[in-house]
């Protein structure tokens, strides 16, 4: 796995959740999709990894972790922009972006310990 990649493919997937943030209609289906960390490239890897083959178990778990908060948040964003409630939008706006960043110390931190990351 390409860490650098990882965090351009993270950082382009945070740019798609914002684009609906900015006026698209948010339907249910966008709604359950930003929700489901299963469908992206990381986390397809974090549920398929072999963990022999990582070299740093804490920081993979802190990654799976905070992976699947980050796709939560987004869920949560998106449903509190479909209703139009901005208190929960601010919140959740906020918590999203700070997961956001836990994930991409998480990836660094692997890369930092690991020799290669298959």
């Amino acid at each position: 796995m390409d860490i650098n990649q990882e965090i351009n493919k993270h950082l382009g997937w945070i740019e798609s959740v914002v684009s609906l943030v900015s006026g698209e209609n948010i339907t249910n289906n966008d709604i359950e999709d930003v929700s489901r960390g299963d469908l992206c490239d990381l986390g397809q890897w974090l549920n398929s990894a072999d963990l022999g083959n990582v070299k740093s178990p804490a920081e993979f778990h802190g990654l799976k972790e905070s992976h699947e908060a980050f796709h939560n948040l987004a869920g949560k964003l998106l449903a509190a922009l479909s209703t139009e409630n901005e208190d929960e939008v601010a919140m959740y706006l906020e918590k999203f972006i700070e997961t956001s960043q836990q994930v991409i110390v998480y990836l660094y931190a692997l890369q930092d310990k690991s020799e290669s990351i298959p």
